[in-house]
């Protein structure tokens, strides 16, 4: 006879589910906002619990500061990073040591592989 060991039900929902996560939170952001803060979520193509949960508090520290927004013409296509933190790294822009931005708006040209790409960044 064989016995098989007993998983946790969370455990076992967690194993079965679509894709692993990993929860990110902020404790100001919290207090400051309240009931009326967004729960956001993000899929990635991160296998790692520790590195989804890095890119959580790095999209977290990204908010909650005076922000900017900015338009530039990037090489390559980003109308599926709409809604994401990416990072640019572009001398002209002056991010030669890469700056993270939230994308808001994105409209490619595949032919050019060129986009046109607005969005938010930190003012330090």
């Amino acid at each position: 006879m064989c016995s098989m060991a007993k998983v946790d039900p969370l455990i076992a929902q967690w194993l079965q589910a679509e894709s692993l996560w990993a929860v990110s939170d902020n404790a100001g952001t919290r207090d400051r906002w309240g009931d009326t803060a967004l729960t956001t979520e993000r899929a990635t193509g991160l296998a790692a619990a520790g590195d989804a949960a890095a890119e959580g508090d790095r999209v977290l520290a990204f908010r909650g500061a005076p922000i900017v927004e900015e338009v530039a013409e990037l090489s390559g296509a980003f109308v599926n990073t709409i809604g994401t933190v990416i990072t640019i790294e572009h001398d002209e822009l002056g991010y030669q040591d890469g700056c993270d931005v939230f994308v808001i708006a994105a409209e490619d040209d595949r032919a050019a592989d060129q986009s046109r790409v607005t969005f938010l960044r930190r003012l330090t």
